[in-house]
């Protein structure tokens, strides 16, 4: 069965917030137009496994797609993860065209495209090692139930021809295409027989999974912004993107295009959470917000119904778990 379904990845969801509100003047904003192109594409590819991934015994298998999980302050991802009560096996998706050249000498990933021309990539199955190294760390710092964790590299670009060094073929017991992916499942049963875990290990392993899912802010700030004060602040305009919107009359006007709208904050707000902070005060929103009034801010968040703690007067609020769905 599906644990955590595919939506937008986060990494694109803080990316594209992130791209409204850089700098006007950023000289990061085509370079990070550029990741986003390729990480919409890898999502794209992901997406292609979807079919084959319905194939398998859903009462056998937890699956998860996208698990952004915490690792010495920055966030590692997992494009989707198989777990069962034998074994856990990371797949690691790439969406690549061409012809692709497994070179096992350097650790890299050569890409002929259609042209002629050679483009390098990182090695996806240095990739998917240090994932199952991570996930395995992520495991014992949690003090999870121990199961074998494996991997496979998923080509999922009907157009790619994969090649390797003379003698190095052995590398496509891991890497292999789309419609391949049933089959390699099914490998792995056979190579894992001994069932490891009980269902209440596989409950407790699935909620600490979805638990830590975090989105990953700091791959972004790090890589194009000096600090979270460059980042614009203000409701943007839902349909132009414009901001801040001004507040009048209880609507949300913006004085580029002359929208009107009653909960554009909404947007922003989830803006926050992905760039800013997992948690809100009034004191945040109003400022983020560019509002006067704190009765007019808190009324605001008390009308989202979101989840939240604390007393009236210094009461937190938090996104509700379906916010990051995309």
């Amino acid at each position: 069965m599906i644990a955590k379904e595919r939506t937008i990845p986060l990494k694109i969801q803080v990316g594209e917030a992130l791209k409204r509100r850089l700098p006007i003047r950023s000289l990061y904003r085509d370079e990070l137009q550029e990741e986003l192109n390729r990480r919409w594409a890898g999502y794209w590819g992901e997406q292609a496994i979807d079919h084959h991934l319905t194939l398998l015994d859903e009462k056998k298998y937890l699956i998860f797609h996208d698990l952004n999980l915490p690792w010495h302050g920055y966030t590692f991802q997992i494009d989707t993860i198989l777990l069962s009560t034998n074994f856990a096996c990371i797949l690691e998706v790439k969406n690549i065209a061409g012809t692709l050249f497994f070179d096992q000498v350097f650790h890299q990933l050569i890409r002929t495209n259609f042209e002629g021309e050679e483009e390098g990539f990182a090695d996806p199955i240095c990739q998917a090692q240090h994932h199952q190294l991570q996930l395995n760390h992520f495991w014992n710092s949690h003090r999870l139930a121990q199961l074998p964790i494996d991997f496979g590299v998923v080509m999922c670009n009907k157009r790619s021809i994969l090649r390797t060094n003379p003698g190095k073929e052995s590398i496509f017991e891991k890497v292999f295409k789309a419609h391949h992916l049933l089959k390699y499942v099914q490998e792995m049963e056979r190579t894992y027989t001994e069932e490891v875990l009980s269902q209440k290990e596989l409950a407790k392993i699935r909620r600490v999974l979805i638990k830590n899912n975090t989105p990953p802010r700091r791959l972004f700030m790090d890589k194009y912004l000096s600090s979270l004060k460059d980042i614009r602040s203000g409701v943007h305009c839902p349909n132009c993107f414009t901001i801040p919107m001004k507040r009048v009359n209880r609507k949300w006007h913006c004085t580029s295009c002359g929208v009107f709208s009653r909960d554009a904050h909404l947007e922003t707000l989830r803006d926050y959470f992905l760039l800013v902070d997992s948690k809100i005060s009034n004191k945040s929103f109003r400022e983020f917000m560019h509002l006067s009034s704190s009765y007019v801010s808190s009324r605001m968040l008390a009308e989202t119904q979101f989840p939240s703690s604390g007393a009236t007067k210094d009461r937190i609020y938090y996104p509700p778990v379906d916010l990051y769905k995309g």
